[in-house]
């Protein structure tokens, strides 16, 4: 025996009004289409679920059997199917970046929008440290990037730009140049460079502007820290990465206004992206047109 839930709940409809005129007029549906509904329960159960007395209907014992039992029976269908479309609905609402190492506002600022949207998101930002991000694009799981502009990849990419900053010294307290509010771009190059994110080659360069291609490749840079520490030389970052380094060390800002880099969202042009990814990514999209009006 089973029973169809779409009849169970009309037969409810129809013992609360005890009427199949009115119960069909509630339910949007013909009078003898509800009847042969309740007909097939019964069929079904094989006992009469109503008394019929011209129009109005009086409930058998089985059929107010059923009207208690089946309205808690509709109630728990109820919550198993919005339990299933809530899980449904959180794979479909998470996306998965994978991101150069920086605490990125734009990101947040993207995430509180989609939220005033009434949009319930789910965002894991993981870390790109040794990985191969091309490769992990490539991947069924990860829906963005976030890299620097001078990390070119391949051509099949969709890139959103939506922040831009300068570049940083990271050194020691006790070095020379700690206590400096800035240094310029050449004054950075006369030290020992340990690590340059974000400069390629960066010992053989006369302008690190130009490097777009060959770029390093990713690892954790916090191994750097007992180095600059000891003051034996000094890093060279994008300054939104410079949150990353503990409270130790001295970050100093690059001067040179023509020297910056910018963040991007990317994403490959032929792969569909979720609902909750296409909302993130026209977010991003727009908080980027602020900044870079032409590209917008």
């Amino acid at each position: 025996m089973s029973i169809n839930l779409d009849h169970l709940a009309n037969f409810i409809t129809a013992a609360e009004y005890r009427n199949f005129t009115a119960a069909a007029d509630r339910l949007f549906i013909n009078q003898s289409t509800l009847s042969r509904q309740v007909q097939s329960l019964e069929e079904s159960l094989k006992a009469p679920l109503f008394i019929r007395n011209g129009k109005n209907l009086t409930l058998t014992k089985a059929g107010q059997l059923l009207f208690e039992a089946g309205q808690s029976l509709m109630q728990h269908a109820d919550q198993v199917e919005s339990l299933v479309r809530d899980a449904a609905n959180a794979e479909n609402s998470r996306i998965v970046i994978y991101s150069i190492p920086a605490f990125l506002e734009a990101s947040a600022e993207a995430y509180r929008r989609l939220r005033d949207r009434g949009m319930k998101v789910e965002i894991l930002l993981h870390h790109l440290h040794a990985e191969d991000p091309f490769a992990l694009l490539s991947s069924d799981g990860v829906d963005f990037l976030i890299m620097f502009d001078r990390f070119r990849g391949p051509g099949d990419l969709e890139r959103i730009p939506f922040a831009r900053d300068g570049f940083c010294l990271v050194c020691g307290p006790g070095h020379p140049l700690a206590a400096r509010k800035s240094v310029t771009f050449r004054e950075a190059r006369e030290e020992n460079i340990i690590f340059g994110m974000g400069f390629p080659g960066l010992s053989a360069m006369s302008d690190p502007r130009t490097a777009a291609e060959n770029a390093p490749s990713f690892r954790t840079l916090e191994s750097h820290h007992d180095a600059v520490l000891l003051g034996e030389g000094v890093l060279l970052l994008p300054i939104v990465c410079a949150g990353t380094y503990a409270a130790d060390l001295r970050v100093v800002p690059i001067s040179d206004p023509d020297l910056t880099y910018t963040l991007e969202l990317i994403y490959k042009k032929d792969r569909p992206l979720s609902p909750a990814a296409r909302a993130y990514a026209e977010e991003i999209r727009a908080i980027g047109r602020g900044i870079f009006p032409a590209e917008g």
